[in-house]
């Protein structure tokens, strides 16, 4: 089997594992002072040396063994899926880089259901159980949240990996201290839109976007709702921004809906006189110097 991209991106988690397992058992184990010698210097090779901690390593993922709605899955993840790569990126460390001996991690499933209440509570019973070192998965955002907040609290702390969380708020170490996310986060193109916005002196928003707040408040927000969030929030500093939102549900949504909110959205940006009305009222310094605006920004 070939070696993809994600395959090496799971061998750089589980060797994160490895590595934060073994600074965590040489914190709370006590150490003589030559102990602590031979634990610096086997450091520099900290992948081919000899492990006191104990083995295997408990590897959970959760994921859901369904697809489910993408509205709790956006990325399509399944235990289904991920598995083949797991076995081939654990064969990698074993045998093809030899950075850890034949049998020191398992790795163990667990259907999370795209439950926010399911999936924690698995990651509970596993804690409970004492058979968890590390977490991995949890696509449902909803589900993930709570697993990294209190992860930190179980023993010595247990280290949580994702692909799936993109997420702004998940990136409050002082909230998800043990949360690792591989495949970055929505705060990375919100910086780019920031630096855009600045340069060019953009200062009124409208964003459009799907939503399924719009059908009920039991329902979640959507990844369209965290992207455009992480953008808000790079402007938060800032008083002088407008915004205008409008949200539809796909779910829900017809024809009609779209053209009232591209028509909206084409009048916000390209009607002269809109635009005039927005910098006389937001910048009256900038109107008098005869500047005006004739795109603000919009997203979708």
């Amino acid at each position: 089997m070939s070696r993809t991209p994600i395959t090496l991106i799971l061998v750089i988690q589980l060797l994160s594992v490895e590595a934060f397992l073994r600074r965590s058992f040489t914190s709370a184990s006590p150490q003589s002072a030559s102990t602590r010698q031979q634990a610096t210097s086997s450091s520099r090779t900290p992948f081919l040396t000899p492990h006191s901690y104990k083995t295997p390593m408990n590897i959970v993922v959760g994921l859901p063994s369904e697809e489910g709605s993408l509205l709790r899955n956006p990325y399509k993840l399944t235990i289904g899926k991920s598995q083949p790569v797991f076995d081939v990126a654990v064969e990698d460390i074993y045998y093809k880089r030899k950075l850890l001996p034949a049998g020191s991690l398992r790795i163990a499933y667990e259907d999370t259901q795209l439950s926010d209440a399911i999936g924690p509570q698995k990651m509970v019973d596993r804690y409970c159980n004492q058979s968890v070192d590390a977490i991995m998965g949890m696509a449902y955002v909803y589900a993930l949240a709570p697993v990294a907040r209190m992860s930190q609290f179980w023993g010595t702390g247990v280290p949580v990996f994702t692909t799936a969380a993109m997420v702004d708020e998940l990136g409050d170490k002082s909230s998800f201290p043990l949360l690792t996310r591989l495949m970055g986060t929505y705060r990375t193109p919100a910086h780019m839109v920031h630096k855009m916005v600045t340069e060019l002196n953009w200062r009124h928003f409208y964003f459009f976007f799907n939503d399924q707040v719009v059908i009920g408040p039991n329902h979640g927000r959507s990844e369209c709702f965290f992207s455009l969030n992480a953008i808000k929030n790079t402007f938060i500093d800032q008083t002088n921004v407008v915004w205008d939102v409008d949200m539809f549900s796909e779910q829900t949504a017809n024809r009609e809906t779209f053209t009232m909110l591209l028509k909206k959205a084409s009048f916000l940006t390209n009607s002269m006189k809109a635009s005039k009305k927005i910098t006389l009222r937001t910048y009256p310094k900038v109107a008098r110097t005869g500047q005006k605006t004739a795109l603000d920004a919009s997203h979708h």
